[in-house]
């Protein structure tokens, strides 16, 4: 059995956890903060909504340039409004799950 075999099963179940957590986001309540050194709500939702896109660069790319041709990687777009969060997340989760699913044994033992 592949270990993409394995993984998938337990993926789908996280993302569909996840993706109930960003559809109780409330929309009044965007800016409420848990901390005062805390990111706002939306920006964690927003955070949580783009945190798969970095599925694909982890499986394809040996090591990671943070600043290609010497400029900072670009931020992940701003989210304002639970619909754009869960279009958002459920392209990363889409695409995680395609190269987890297209990923070799080898590719995934990889350091």
């Amino acid at each position: 059995m592949a270990i993409s075999d394995v993984l998938l099963p337990e993926f789908d179940q996280e993302m569909a956890g996840a993706r109930r957590t960003l559809e109780r986001v409330p929309s009044d309540k965007f800016e409420w903060t848990p901390h005062d050194k805390s990111a706002t709500r939306i920006g964690l939702a927003g955070h949580l909504a783009n945190l798969l896109a970095w599925t694909n660069l982890t499986i394809a790319q040996d090591s990671l340039d943070t600043a290609p041709g010497g400029e900072p990687m670009p931020s992940p777009p701003v989210l304002a409004s639970v619909d754009e969060l869960l279009t958002t997340f459920d392209g990363h989760v889409a695409e995680a799950r395609a190269a987890i699913a297209g990923a070799s044994d080898e590719a995934l033992m990889q350091p």
